[in-house]
């Protein structure tokens, strides 16, 4: 067998082409080079390599039914005879190659089949689809060995940073993809690529550099980020360093020193160390990126002296050899503004292309391939905490899949979403970042400020508009009026401001150091005040779930700091369903309500937060509260509602009293960051459920 056979065949194998890495990997093995040569050539980390190298011994192993290891593998392969059914594998695909690619007709055919159930039936709970539709040719040959032995789904990467190649979690939002892979076929070409943090810039410029690698083409990514500010700041030094560092990723020496000319001028010099050198070095064509291009853009002249280069690089490769073999991508978050209007005509050149936030049908999509149980309530939900962001969407799903990274047993989307704007959520590294870059930017976080006051979008200057779009905070409408983005930075910075604030009365009282008493009260009462954002029970006037757990989340930390042991009550009323039958809603209502009074009057502790979770059920956060004092609470609860004498006839039932009562379960903690809010909540119910189990009506401790 060859090697290009063998490559059709774990081609068919993973129903898509070989990435780059993989590709780099069976070359270098082939030729008997290390995996430190191999990232030597190429753009990869030599333990990159290694990973990719070792999934592909165990595919091929799978594939051959033969034992295969780097230093086997060309002997292994050279030595292989072709099976029957393997040889009409690779003729078919060799024949149906000439008409379409077989990776990207697999994959839009299921893009296909995804819209296509998801328009007919909205409410449809999305499946993972067992194989897309076959249309003759290789699709209707057995394939070799189970596609899940390349691309499990048993394993789920946290997602951080691009989508790899070998991911399944890579969502298409055509015609984006395609319309790059054909711009970067065109000489001296540009595609510029503007979009906001976690968008999936980088994403989707892996995919470039993977289909040009499969055109035999050169790819480099140049990180404006590498640079120092004391390079980027001065246009000699920046031109240099490019060169230097496009030549040393094209494995070529540099010849800066013999190559450049004071008298010729920076741009001129950089443009012939191109022409003369590189270009016609590697004599084929390269698609060069440059990554953070928006970082070069607070130096306007710098950015206007390059971006001029650029642009003559372009319409030289339209008419000239070597420029022809030129192919430029531009990705950057922000556009420019500065003194002259010229800065912004600089960089209006090229092919642009906007990443958009995920469609319905592509969450859809997304929650398939995490094999999440899921329908178009769910999509809807989440979206509207979240909007479309590709990044947030994907890591809530990876945490409902995942659960026990919220160190808990079980993730629900209600539960996720209760968390999310506090800072014991699933976006809290997230928001917090993009909190920092509004307090170092006071100017910026006062124009977001605005945004985030107004109940309608409005306008703001055109520059701090661009700069908040390009953090993903705001939406800019047709009209250029601004938005925030969604429903999640609302909340949290809504919360944020108001807790900056008032949070402990630390401006107000930064003269005099308060008693632990004091700071607890102070939080109670400004969580009283702030119930537009900690939402109230409709019936009770107490928290709800969600005003608890942002309650909760939002002073976690504080409880920390001052080391406070923190005390949770959960008392149900025993038998309310019966009681709701016997006596109906109206009677069930002032029930609630004369159990709620009772709670505010008898709990009287600084810092107390009491909310209503279930129709029956009452959540009491105590903290400051220890143990024992904790239980001697519970118990007065229990007895005071007993007291309240309110007639329940279930005497039909035999045993039970002829009262309501209430079961309480009661936990109690040193809080510390080890300790989630959610696992006290779930130790409280297990001393509820053992309070229901004796029969009701008393009080336990776990």
């Amino acid at each position: 067998m060859t090697l290009d056979q063998l490559l059709i065949l774990i081609t068919v194998a993973q129903q898509k082409s070989l990435t780059p890495a993989q590709n780099l990997v069976l070359g270098g093995a082939w030729h008997g080079q290390t995996y430190t040569r191999i990232a030597e050539q190429s753009i990869y980390e030599a333990d990159y390599l290694k990973t990719t190298a070792a999934r592909l011994w165990q595919m091929m192993s799978h594939l051959l039914n033969v034992p295969i290891t780097k230093s086997t593998f060309r002997s292994v392969v050279e030595s292989y005879v072709l099976t029957q059914e393997q040889t009409a594998l690779i003729a078919i695909y060799k024949k149906d190659l000439s008409q379409n690619l077989i990776l990207g007709e697999a994959k839009s055919q299921e893009n296909w089949a995804m819209r296509e159930s998801g328009s007919r039936s909205r409410d449809t709970a999305c499946r993972v689809p067992t194989s897309p539709p076959k249309r003759g040719g290789i699709a209707n040959f057995p394939f070799p060995i189970d596609s899940s032995v390349a691309n499990s789904a048993d394993f789920i990467e946290y997602p951080s940073g691009p989508v790899a190649l070998e991911s399944p979690f890579y969502i298409e939002r055509p015609p984006l993809e395609r319309t790059a892979y054909q711009e970067i076929t065109k000489p001296g070409s540009i595609l510029r690529i503007k979009a906001s943090k976690q968008m999936g810039k980088s994403s989707l410029l892996l995919r470039i550099f993977a289909r040009a690698n499969l055109l035999g083409y050169e790819t480099v990514s140049i990180d404006f980020s590498q640079a120092d500010e004391l390079i980027i700041s001065d246009l000699d030094r920046f031109l240099r360093w490019f060169c230097s560092i496009l030549s040393q990723k094209l494995s070529i020496p540099a010849n800066l020193d013999h190559s450049w000319e004071t008298a010729m001028g920076s741009k001129v010099n950089c443009t012939l160390y191109l022409q003369n050198y590189l270009l016609k070095k590697i004599n084929r064509p390269l698609v060069l990126a440059f990554n953070e291009l928006n970082l070069l853009f607070k130096y306007p002249k710098i950015t206007q002296e390059f971006l001029t280069i650029v642009r003559s690089w372009s319409e030289e490769g339209q008419k000239f050899d070597p420029w022809r073999n030129l192919r430029l991508v531009l990705l950057y978050s922000q556009e420019i503004y500065g003194e002259e209007p010229i800065y912004i005509s600089d960089l209006s050149i090229g092919l642009p292309l906007t990443l958009t936030d995920f469609t319905p049908e592509q969450v859809n999509e997304l929650a398939a391939l995490h094999r999440l149980p899921w329908n178009s309530a769910q999509t809807e939900q989440l979206m509207a905490m979240v909007g479309g962001h590709p990044a947030l969407i994907r890591l809530a799903f990876y945490h409902l899949v995942n659960p026990l990274n919220l160190e808990t047993e079980s993730m629900t989307l209600d539960r996720l979403l209760v968390w999310v704007a506090t800072p014991l959520g699933i976006y809290r590294d997230h928001l917090y970042d993009l909190r920092r870059h509004l307090q170092e930017n006071p100017e910026l976080n006062r124009a977001f400020q605005s945004v985030l006051a107004a109940d309608k979008p409005i306008s703001i200057m055109p520059e701090f508009a661009d700069r908040l779009a390009s953090l993903g905070l705001v939406k800019i409408d047709a009209n250029f009026a601004v938005t925030v983005r969604c429903k999640l930075y609302r909340l949290y910075f809504t919360h944020q401001q108001y807790s900056e604030a008032n949070c402990f009365g630390e401006c107000q009282m930064a003269d005099r150091e308060l008693s632990l008493r004091e700071r607890l009260q102070q939080l109670e009462q400004e969580y009283e005040q702030s119930q537009q954002f900690c939402h109230r029970d409709p019936l009770t006037n107490l928290a709800n779930k969600l005003g608890f757990y942002q309650y909760i989340g939002a002073y976690w930390s504080k409880f920390i700091e001052h080391q406070l042991p923190v005390s949770l009550i959960i008392g149900n009323l025993d038998f309310f369903n019966l009681y709701n039958q016997r006596y109906g809603d109206s009677a069930s209502n002032a029930c609630l309500k004369q159990i709620a009074e009772l709670l505010i009057q008898n709990v009287d502790f600084p810092g107390k937060i009491v909310a209503r979770f279930e129709p029956e059920e009452f959540v009491i956060l105590l903290p400051g509260v220890a143990a024992d004092e904790a239980l001697q609470v519970a118990e007065q609860i229990r007895e005071l509602v007993k007291d309240l004498g309110l007639a329940h006839d279930h005497a039909w039932m035999g045993g039970l009293p002829d009262v309501l009562t209430m079961s309480l379960g009661v936990t109690s903690i040193q809080a510390n960051a080890q300790h989630y809010p959610d696992s006290l909540i779930g130790t409280a119910n297990m001393a509820l459920e053992k309070s229901k189990k004796q029969g009701g009506d008393r009080t336990s401790f776990e």
